[in-house]
């Protein structure tokens, strides 16, 4: 007789309490996005100095358009488990995992057609020939970069698991630990002078390690295909809402280096891409955390202490607030003086694009508020939200080059992702949730951050001239 299945939250352990988890959580989260992002920074900086900024534009390239495989084919098979009733369930679990696999093999086969269709069209000559499109490499490094989605579909569900119940200790060593690794694969490929493929072999090898990885995790998946009706209405149902808002959320996101890139050569683009890296350095570090936080807590808050939401949400909300928009401050003054420091004259430029991309991380203030309504089951409403932000791009960034030339797009690409807010603050106003005083209270951060940077700037320049005195 065989044993009944086992289901992966069966073993009845006693759970530390939810604060307990969300701030042990959150500091893991915080400290794991700082190293990760000293490491990404500091990758940057190095093979900034190996490679060419053209590589850069045309990974720039390949990084959107993997975004928008991803995007827009996501039926939010991440949120769905961690908000199910279900979510410890092995045959659901099985269920996601197939339904994860098969999207990441198709993902895949687009990869590969999406690099041929590249290169047909630079042999008819159908691209502009300076721009990046017309770059030797893009094709193949296009078709290449698909191997990164299938190892990123052989991931355990035990790394989903690990954020339900808020212990991500040895997935957030995992990550860390592969980032390390691959560092010094990227810098002998580029010393081999291998280009943008060294860039693309450094994300190859962290994608399979995190995927081998995670499969230690021991939260309690066990690996098997599964196609249960209930659990695939469930994750269709929720998830068909999420789909169309992840590919609007992908023309949000990196429309931008769709549009420059036929406005850009590969050099200004590769320049270009360096400032939205810095950006999405924090953008995501902040989004990281508060989605944790938002979906993980939020979402055992609406399970089980419904009447205690509007609560929990605004303790959340307080420490975000005052991280972003202190942030933004700093970026708004000291973006020149940052870059010029960290990078060669080549780059320089990013320092400009940088003061007016910050702007746009005002608008991660939202995301908590998203994961609320996620939580809340209206993912329609993520849906409306994103294709608010995608007509006020559309609209506002022809308008802004027209007018005002680069400086006037590049605006209109920052603050877009501000045009959905109102939709955000009705939902909360019909749920009963709003509170104006408690949204508008950590606004002082703005100001705070301005004269932060201010001062970091005049510290950062009167080090430099410290240390090129001495050095003269």
């Amino acid at each position: 007789m065989n044993d009944p299945e086992p289901t992966a939250g069966a073993a009845p352990v006693q759970r530390p309490s939810l604060k307990r988890r969300a701030v042990g959580a959150g500091t893991l989260a915080g400290t794991q996005l700082v190293f990760q992002n000293v490491i990404r920074l500091g990758t940057n900086l190095v093979m900034t100095r190996l490679l060419v900024p053209e590589a850069f534009g045309v990974m720039a390239i390949v990084q959107a358009v993997l975004f928008g495989f991803v995007m827009l084919s996501d039926v939010g098979i991440n949120t769905s488990v961690i908000r199910s009733k279900r979510g410890d369930d092995q045959i659901f679990l099985r269920t996601a995992w197939t339904l994860q696999i098969a999207r990441q093999v198709v993902l895949f086969l687009l990869c590969l057609v999406a690099g041929a269709v590249v290169s047909a069209l630079q042999a008819m000559e159908a691209v502009p020939a300076g721009s990046v499109y017309n770059h030797p490499d893009l094709p193949p490094v296009l078709a290449a970069s698909g191997v990164i989605l299938l190892f990123d579909g052989l991931r355990s569900m035990d790394a989903i698991l690990v954020q339900r119940t808020l212990r991500i200790a040895r997935y957030t060593a995992i990550e860390v630990a592969t980032q390390l690794a691959a560092i010094p694969v990227m810098i002998l490929l580029a010393r081999w002078d291998a280009g943008v493929w060294a860039l693309l072999a450094g994300g190859m090898l962290s994608s399979a390690l995190v995927a081998f990885g995670s499969h230690f995790l021991g939260a309690g998946f066990r690996p098997g295909l599964a196609l249960e009706r209930d659990a695939l209405h469930e994750l269709i149902h929720f998830g068909k809402w999420l789909l169309v808002a992840s590919g609007l959320t992908f023309i949000s996101r990196v429309g931008d280096r769709f549009l420059l890139g036929a406005l850009m050569s590969s050099a200004e683009l590769g320049v270009y891409s360096i400032a939205t890296m810095l950006v999405q350095v924090i953008r995501l570090a902040v989004e990281k955390v508060a989605n944790l936080l938002g979906v993980s807590v939020l979402g055992e808050i609406m399970r089980e202490r419904p009447n205690q939401f509007q609560a929990v949400y605004y303790k959340i909300r307080t420490a975000f607030d005052g991280l972003v928009f202190f942030l933004t401050g700093v970026l708004l003054v000291a973006s020149d003086t940052l870059v010029e420091l960290l990078y060669d004259a080549r780059y320089h430029a990013a320092g400009y694009y940088l003061a007016l991309l910050s702007v746009g991380i005002a608008a991660t203030y939202q995301n908590t508020k998203t994961s609320a309504m996620l939580v809340d089951g209206y993912s329609r409403g993520h849906a409306i939200q994103m294709g608010v932000r995608v007509v006020a791009l559309a609209v506002t960034f022809p308008i802004g080059y027209t007018l005002f030339g680069m400086t006037g797009g590049v605006v209109a690409i920052a603050v877009h992702s501000l045009w959905s807010a109102p939709l955000l603050y009705l939902y909360f106003h019909r749920r009963g949730w709003l509170s104006w005083w408690r949204e508008i209270r950590m606004l002082w951060a703005l100001p705070a951050g301005m004269a932060g940077g201010y001062v970091l700037e005049l510290g950062l320049r009167w080090a430099d001239s410290a240390v090129r005195a001495y050095l003269a």
